[in-house]
């Protein structure tokens, strides 16, 4: 299973079909793009925003500032838009 793929299944749809050339060969690890780093930042930010617990708000809030930052060192800098952060309880 691709990165894209287990990204799709969590969410509960699949967006793109297989595709076998972004398929790391045994023993090799998938490497994000910058589309898949972006995805990740927004499913963070939006469950940072729904989490009941600050502390759990803050943490992903964390993770989505983090994957925001990879995402812009493979586009020249390009931050994602993440909307806005969780407000404070």
């Amino acid at each position: 299973m691709t990165f894209r793929q287990a990204l799709a299944e969590s969410r509960g749809v699949c967006e793109q079909p297989f595709d076998a050339s972004r398929s790391p060969q045994r023993g090799e690890q998938m490497q994000p793009d910058y589309k898949d780093l972006a995805e990740l930042a927004l499913i963070c930010a939006r469950h940072s925003r729904l989490a009941e617990s600050e502390s759990v708000a803050s943490e992903l809030w964390r993770l989505t500032k983090d994957y925001q930052e990879r995402a812009a060192k493979l586009d020249r800098g390009t931050l994602p838009d993440i909307g806005h952060a969780p407000y404070s309880r």
